[in-house]
């Protein structure tokens, strides 16, 4: 076990960019379903387009923006619960390749 710092779990956690994407397009599908009755005001134009100042940019820069930190916030929460050990506030690294990856990157 190698203990590391939030930074370094937040990046381990986030460097498959094909697991990033999916997780985002699971997110953006949430999004809509949880949203999905204000997009249909908003598209049928009982709302104007950014529902009013709620969201300055429209409905889909608030879903991309919205769906990109969830999903970086999921991987994260997924990552710590899978590979970790959370003790006093310390994170603890159990995975041998990841920690052999880390020591590479920092030699």
């Amino acid at each position: 076990m190698k203990q590391i710092t939030s930074k370094q779990a937040e990046n381990l956690a986030l460097k498959d960019d094909n697991k990033l994407k999916c997780e985002i397009k699971y997110c953006q599908q949430d999004w809509i379903i949880k949203n999905a009755r204000f997009i249909a005001d908003i598209e049928t134009k009982r709302s104007d387009k950014t529902l009013f100042g709620e969201w300055p940019k429209g409905w889909k820069a608030q879903m991309v923006k919205d769906s990109a930190e969830a999903a970086k916030a999921a991987l994260l929460s997924r990552f710590l619960r899978d590979e970790c050990k959370q003790l006093d506030g310390a994170i603890w690294l159990g995975n041998w390749q990841m920690i052999q990856d880390l020591e590479r990157g920092a030699a």
